[in-house]
């Protein structure tokens, strides 16, 4: 199974990335069809959003991450999630709560946590931008704010990862 992601998610983040009509209007026709609560093949996600970031500039890509993040804020706290130590102290069951049957080397895995501060290997399935956006808005949606956020290639199991080293107050 090649994993799925809720429709909510993957409409915001996909309507984001598509602000011009003139780009990808086969995707803008399937992202308008979708409905917020059906959940959507992982693979098709991965496919336009990488396809549409490869158009943008990455502080755009960010934007949309962190705009995610803003947004979702109340599913996530629905999911029983109430602070930034909290969200980034259980980030693995974060992304298995909002996509389901990911395949292990698309995921995103803990390296480190203690309060304020988290190591994390994210897939390079999807654009680092919008990983990094994801990261610094989980941080701003609980009124914490990033004081540093470090990145370096990684291979995991054999397969490429971005290590993200982040710290926030």
């Amino acid at each position: 199974m090649s994993g799925e992601l809720y429709g909510a998610f993957f409409k915001s983040i996909l309507s984001r990335m598509l602000s011009s009509e003139l780009l990808f209007p086969e995707y803008h026709a399937r992202v308008a069809e979708m409905q917020d609560d059906v959940w959507y093949p992982w693979s098709e996600y991965k496919e336009m959003v990488n396809a549409i970031a490869g158009k943008l500039r990455p502080f755009a890509v960010r934007a949309v991450g962190s705009g995610l993040m803003r947004d979702s804020k109340p599913i996530f706290e629905g999911q029983g999630f109430e602070s930034a130590d909290d969200i980034f102290s259980r980030w693995e069951l974060l992304m298995t709560a909002n996509v389901r049957g990911i395949p292990p080397e698309d995921g995103a895995y803990i390296v480190l946590y203690e309060p304020g501060h988290l190591v994390i290997d994210y897939s390079t399935v999807q654009p680092a931008a919008l990983c990094e956006g994801y990261l610094r808005g989980a941080a701003q949606i609980f009124g914490s704010a990033v004081t540093s956020l470090e990145t370096e290639e990684v291979e995991r199991d054999g397969h490429p990862f971005m290590r993200f080293d982040l710290r926030w107050l």
